[in-house]
């Protein structure tokens, strides 16, 4: 049976291109994370829940949509704290705070995760990335997950 080429391929709900760019992937993640934003607005009133409530709210239903496979995806963004607020992941983070502070979307972004105690999303998205690293390192040089990590970093050097 022949291998059909095709233009983008689903696994494990990440949608991958032959690029390797993870652009499609992000976008469809995006895509989800303001769907459940957007039905959490209809079905719950953020504004009259405590900062921690509301907050709890996002690290629970949205963050994890924004962050899902981020270990792989957020290697490949810029990690920029200056530019990080123009990402989408974040702006969307930013919307819930504005949204939540019943601000304009004109505030600063900084003084707005701030009253509410929060960090950029890069943060976290970072943590996930080292606690990932440390896992493969930790795995057994013969596992095939190790191989797979050390022949992708031995490319990753010859380009």
């Amino acid at each position: 049976m022949p291998i059909e080429i095709v233009q983008e391929y689903t696994y494990l709900g990440t949608r991958l291109t032959p690029t390797g760019n993870f652009t499609l992937a992000l976008e469809h993640l995006i895509e989800k994370a303001l769907h459940a934003f957007s039905s959490i607005r209809k079905h719950t009133p953020l504004d009259r829940l405590n900062p921690n409530t509301a907050s709890q709210i996002f690290d629970t239903l949205i963050f994890p949509i924004l962050s899902y496979n981020s270990e792989i995806w957020g290697m490949y963004t810029k990690q920029n704290f200056k530019t990080w607020d123009s990402s989408p992941t974040e702006k969307i983070h930013l919307k819930f705070c504005k949204h939540y502070l019943e601000v304009n979307n004109k505030a600063s972004n900084v003084a707005c995760r701030a009253e509410l105690g929060r960090l950029p999303l890069i943060i976290p998205i970072n943590q996930k990335i080292i606690n990932h690293f440390v896992y493969l390192n930790n795995k057994d040089n013969d596992s095939i997950i190790k191989q797979s990590f050390l022949m992708s970093k031995n490319l990753h050097s010859i380009t």
